[in-house]
């Protein structure tokens, strides 16, 4: 499997992980409203994978970063 290594300053690994946080939702939501067999399974794992990225770099980000890095309130 290849793979790449990536330099992120807290700012990008804070929109990196709101757009996972974002697309996670909106894939939950899909997949809990639509009657389509084939569109929840497709999103169905599409959404595992979303889930093992986000649980992969979150803690790095903590320890990087703090633990505001996960804080998304803009308000």
């Amino acid at each position: 499997m290849e793979t790449i290594k990536l330099e992120l300053t807290a700012s990008q690994v804070k929109i990196l992980l709101e757009a996972l946080a974002d697309t996670d939702k909106h894939w939950a939501e899909i997949c809990d409203t639509s009657d389509d067999e084939d569109t929840v399974a497709d999103y169905g794992n599409d959404l595992v994978l979303l889930r093992i990225v986000r649980d992969e770099i979150t803690p790095k980000a903590i320890a990087a970063f703090g633990s505001d890095i996960v804080n998304f309130d803009r308000g």
